[in-house]
């Protein structure tokens, strides 16, 4: 199989004739077999509403129990600490696709600088989306060997992780790439070890979440995998459930495989949210508001927000040629970015809302592919490109001077590369 064929589009880098033949096979072939695609058992409004009411209790319900782990965990460093000095730190990991080496990268060349005040910490909370709930796992883990991990996995591209299937493409109709190969790149990265590890992060309330998206409710949807950890390891659990969630936030749709979870379907978490975190502090069940109403005598912990971008923010210009790949491409790229740029204003206006009104300490950092970067190949998910990036992120890491304080306008033509 060649790299072309594990591209994000699998026509992509194909001579055009080439591709305007192929692309008229595959359309033509798959009108004439439209009667069979894989289907799913059809549900009733009444059938969808009382899904739809489930699915909400447990987002209710999930969000309590994280803002009392949150409660929890900072109450059980300063039992541990002899200092005045607690940090809450949470690390957000972004989606990006390949471009997620940048963050594998970071994350490693992070772990080499000194300064007491910019050391990679061990995170309280972990959150990511599609590639960033590849990496997030690893990271909540924290080790040396954990880092280490994502770095080689980002840096060498199985050739089997992605594989066209035309014919199965016609006749399913759900994806046109195959990612099994991805799936056991998966198992094998996130072992019993690891999976043992994250229960171990959770029974001491730190939090590791991923986001996906549920098509058939139209909505996000947060999963504790510390939970889900902790139901393997106590309760002899398969682990199926556990790398369903991840793929499910990795699949992008049309190209990747759904996952059904149960009985709704899931596809990448970019979908609907390309950055993991609320900052909802009106919620009553905040843990703002939990901690104000339960340790009204105690002050509450610096928090530091680390947020990795495994991508650009800006969009450098090209000329987009008027074919729907293309366009359609060119689109999702545009509308993720911005969707990125305005859920980071929303972080970065809460922690000056929070510091100017003197209830609590908050720092916002974030780092993002430098916007003069380009890929040195065309194509996704291409050996020298992520090697390019898996590098250039662990420059920037081992650098405190690269983190960003300051979101660029998300109206600004060119969102450029403030500090």
């Amino acid at each position: 199989m060649t790299k072309i064929e594990r591209c994000a589009c699998p026509l992509e880098g194909h001579p055009f004739a080439a591709r305007l033949v192929l692309l008229a096979a595959a359309l033509l072939l798959a009108a004439s077999f439209a009667g069979c695609a894989v289907t799913r058992p059809h549900r009733s409004e009444k059938e969808l509403d009382l899904a739809h009411q489930r699915i909400v209790e447990e987002i209710i319900r999930d969000r309590v129990e994280m803002s009392h782990i949150v409660v929890n965990r900072m109450l059980m460093e300063m039992e541990e600490s002899s200092s005045d000095n607690e940090t809450y730190d949470v690390l957000i990991l972004s989606g990006g696709g390949d471009y997620g080496a940048f963050g594998a990268g970071f994350l490693k060349g992070w772990g080499t600088v000194d300064d007491p005040q910019m050391t990679r910490p061990v995170f309280d909370a972990v959150t990511g989306v599609s590639t960033g709930a590849l990496i997030a796992p690893l990271a909540f883990v924290g080790t040396e060997d954990a880092y280490d991990q994502a770095f080689t996995v980002y840096r060498n591209p199985g050739e089997d992780w992605f594989a066209l299937r035309l014919f199965s493409f016609l006749f399913k109709r759900h994806s046109l790439l195959d990612n099994s190969g991805l799936a056991e790149q998966v198992k094998e990265s996130i072992d019993e070890g690891i999976i043992r590890a994250i229960a171990e992060g959770a029974g001491e309330s730190r939090y590791l979440a991923i986001g996906t998206t549920n098509m058939d409710q139209g909505m996000v949807k947060m999963w504790d995998l510390g939970k889900e950890a902790r139901r393997i390891v106590q309760e002899r659990k398969p682990p199926e459930r556990f790398y369903d969630i991840i793929l499910a936030s990795t699949a992008i749709p049309g190209a990747f495989p759904p996952v059904e979870i149960d009985g709704d379907l899931y596809v990448d978490g970019g979908v609907t949210r390309n950055i993991a975190y609320t900052t909802d502090q009106d919620y009553s069940q905040s843990a703002f508001n939990i901690w104000n109403r339960e340790q009204s005598e105690k002050a509450w912990p610096k928090m530091r927000f680390w947020i990795v971008i495994n991508n650009q923010l800006g969009t450098y210009q090209r000329t987009v040629q008027p074919a729907w790949p293309k366009l359609m491409t060119r689109s999702l790229e545009m509308a993720i970015r911005a969707s990125t740029l305005a859920s980071l204003k929303s972080i970065e206006l809460a922690a000056r809302l929070m510091n100017l009104q003197g209830r609590v300490k908050v720092e916002f950092r974030f780092i993002a592919i430098p916007d003069d970067w380009r890929p040195p190949v065309e194509g996704s998910f291409q050996k020298e490109t992520m090697e390019s990036l898996a590098e250039l992120g662990f420059e920037l890491g081992s650098d405190p001077s690269t983190w960003r304080t300051k979101v660029p306008n998300p109206e600004s033509p060119t969102p450029g590369n403030g500090r």
